[in-house]
């Protein structure tokens, strides 16, 4: 009895560990960007990586050591494409570049299993798809002694209005109370649909973009903690 009371104890303490509820989170990242792109020609080609980030706030339910999320988060992306200045006689006078960047609201969907780390660090990674409202696109030029934005038009009447994303994640969760917790997730975004396309021949010109980010964020659970579920798991076994 005693055997069977003592296992039954280390089962509950391994597998109420990790929060049983439901749970807010709100997270901002940073991190690069890049478009994979085919161009008129039928090439396809990479830009230089840029800058970009992301912020919102997720929801989701934990179960055991599984955890579903949702939420709704602004995704900035975009890249770099260099070339080269010239005068009118087509002599090189340095270097430039055109900057895209596309804005997108994400709402995911993901799907995460909790593994325990010690005695208070977890990792879940996860994965889903991102469904995506793509609000705007610019591009802005540095032409030697200004950044300017070029004026396309196009760019806004080729973009798909919505779109959907595959996401990846690891997310690292250190406890600071029993309902509390800082998370660290370096996160994986890539366009599944197009992003731009050319409207007169679609198969000609499309984007994908795609993302590489850090994000940061508090976790705040409804449920009880671990902690007291096992002392509440104890009182009763005596």
């Amino acid at each position: 009895m005693k055997y069977t009371l003592l296992v039954t104890l280390c089962f509950i303490s391994i597998t109420t560990k990790a929060q049983t509820g439901f749970f807010l989170q709100p997270v901002a990242g940073i991190g690069a960007a890049n478009v994979r792109h085919v161009d008129y020609t039928g090439q396809t080609h990479r830009d230089d990586y840029d800058i970009n980030f992301d912020a919102g706030a997720l929801a989701g339910y934990q179960r055991g050591k599984w955890i579903f999320t949702t939420g709704l988060l602004y995704l900035r992306t975009g890249s770099k494409t260099p070339f080269t200045l010239t005068d009118p006689y087509g002599n090189p006078t340095g270097k430039s570049w055109f900057q895209y960047r596309y804005s997108h609201l994400v709402l995911p969907l993901e799907v995460g299993r909790i593994f325990i780390i010690g005695k208070k660090l977890t990792l879940t990674p996860s994965a889903g798809l991102g469904l995506t409202y793509n609000t705007s696109g610019v591009i802005k030029a540095d032409i030697g002694n200004k950044v300017i934005d070029i004026p396309v038009a196009g760019l806004n009447s080729y973009k798909n209005g919505t779109g959907c994303y595959a996401l990846a994640q690891a997310e690292l969760a250190w406890p600071i109370t029993s309902k509390l917790a800082i998370t660290c997730a370096p996160a994986y975004n890539y366009m599944l649909t197009r992003m731009i396309f050319q409207q007169s021949s679609p198969d000609a010109v499309w984007d994908h973009d795609y993302s590489l980010l850090l994000n940061i964020g508090i976790k705040w659970h409804f449920a009880k903690s671990g902690k007291d579920a096992r002392k509440k798991a104890s009182v009763e076994a005596k």
